[in-house]
């Protein structure tokens, strides 16, 4: 058939049968945006729990950093710090412990030394807030909240004096201390951080098993379980050494897997929810589009006359998801954030561009994809062929009735009818009953059951406090 230039006539009949079909066309609509919606929100939330979910373990392990390596040598400290897969290594020694502040005589008070890599880079983030600097002098604590409470000073302030006996690894001293800095993090420590002067004078060493510690912040965020062991092996640890991983780093790898595997099947159902109403409807309309033919339209023409309604619908089925996603996310989702089992602080919000992009091009190719096979079918069939369409079935002409009961029977006959579409409705049963199983697993992971690995469910905790002390022969 010759082509006839007949543009404003497709653009007219496309207006006009998208006026006709208002029921189809809303629900099109409808899905198209549930689908920009859903990307979004999913995406969305994704991203805003696992930055929080981020930041609570910063919180909870008191810094920045991937792995402990419990009392270092001289040559493991060396050797981290040189290495090309770690980007930070800070470290830390427990050098001395209060022991009375002339009132109480069973406080638990560390005084820790920290490098400037530790305290500057790794420790800050997980800080509420800091007032004064880190101690320079022999006699200077850069002291917490907690441990000012514990010490009698609550209402203590930079440059109060503390009168303190310690003990290290010489003995038992009393100092009278000045506040250099205050500090409040998120779990309520009782620590002093001071002075290299100070520290050098208990005797203690980063090899000691009780007090030096080193924190390793990795280069990259992905390690397999060989690598780590590799990275473990290489360390040549002693026997009363341990390197251990946080939970994060330990498990990224199946974490970002985990992600990955989220995404694509949120977008799977997206594109099946899409695609099954794109390809009923068109098919549904098959012989209106053979007979199309008769007053002069191709195959190409059909084609384009179908786009058309596709992506002016699905425009405005974009726009109104990323409006409605937008709004959702202001308002629903620090909430469901927070129902999780994010704590600590407002939740901010995390948005990405490259969600809104992720968001529009799936739903685009969605619809390009969607329409595609139902135009071809539409473009392809001559009008007689229009006339005498029924919709293709996947079973034999002839069926036997069959023992069992008629609506049996008839489900069946239907589910076999056209296998290809049946099949299509069943993977999206199964994905999103595999989303919805999913969310119930992360809500669920997020207990204290499952997160606290000492978890115990009382009331009431009992502790000997004379434990804490340096001498054991004080112990009771």
């Amino acid at each position: 058939m010759l082509e006839n230039n007949n543009q404003r006539i497709i653009r007219k009949m496309a207006k006009r049968s998208m006026q006709g079909n208002t029921r189809r066309n809303s629900i099109l609509i409808a899905s198209i945006a549930l689908s920009a919606f859903m990307l979004i929100t999913v995406l969305t939330v994704g991203i805003t729990y696992f930055k929080a979910q981020r930041d609570q373990t910063i919180r909870m392990y008191g810094g920045v950093h991937d792995a402990v390596l419990m009392a270092p040598s001289g040559e493991q400290i060396e050797k981290c710090r040189n290495d090309s897969r770690i980007e930070e290594a800070g470290l830390t020694v427990k050098c001395a412990s209060a022991e009375s502040n002339g009132v109480d005589d069973s406080l638990h008070t560390t005084f820790i030394w920290s490098d400037g890599t530790y305290w500057d880079v790794q420790k800050r983030p997980a800080l509420k807030w800091i007032k004064g600097e880190y101690p320079k002098q022999e006699n200077e604590l850069m002291i917490s909240m907690g441990a000012l409470k514990e010490c009698g000073s609550e209402n203590g302030k930079i440059g109060d004096r503390l009168t303190l006996t310690y003990g290290d690894k010489n003995g038992k001293h009393k100092k009278e201390f000045i506040i250099s800095g205050i500090y409040e993090d998120y779990s309520g420590e009782t620590a002093a951080y001071v002075s290299e002067k100070f520290y050098r004078t208990t005797g203690h060493k980063p090899s000691d098993v009780t007090a030096g510690v080193m924190y390793l912040s990795f280069s990259r965020a992905l390690f397999t379980d060989k690598q780590l062991d590799t990275f473990r092996e290489e360390l040549n640890l002693g026997k009363q050494q341990r390197l251990l991983y946080t939970g994060i780093t330990e498990h990224s790898l199946s974490v970002f897997l985990g992600i990955l595997g989220l995404v694509f099947v949120t977008c799977a159902c997206s594109y099946l929810l899409v695609y099954n109403i794109l390809y009923l409807s068109v098919t549904n309309n098959i012989r209106y589009y053979g007979l199309l033919q008769t007053v002069g339209m191709t195959e190409r023409q059909i084609h384009r006359m179908l786009y058309r309604q596709m992506f002016l619908l699905g425009g405005a089925g974009i726009v109104l998801g990323l409006a409605v996603g937008s709004g959702t996310a202001f308002i629903i989702i620090p909430g469901i954030v927070k129902t999780i089992g994010i704590r600590g602080g407002a939740v901010s919000v995390s948005f990405h561009p490259l969600v809104y992009a992720a968001a529009v091009l799936v739903s685009c190719l969605t619809i390009y994809f969607g329409s595609r096979k139902p135009a071809k079918i539409a473009g392809r069939i001559s009008p007689v062929e229009a006339v005498r369409y029924t919709a293709p079935g996947g079973g034999r002409k002839k069926r036997r009735t069959g023992k069992g009961s008629i609506a049996g029977r008839m489900a069946r006959t239907n589910l076999l009818k056209d296998r290809k579409r049946s099949a299509i409705v069943i993977f999206s049963l199964t994905l999103s009953v595999s989303i919805f199983i999913c969310v119930i697993t992360i809500i669920q992971s997020q207990g204290a059951r499952t997160m606290v690995s000492n978890f115990m469910d009382f009331d009431l905790e009992l502790s000997n406090d004379t434990l804490g002390k340096e001498d054991e022969s004080q112990y009771r």
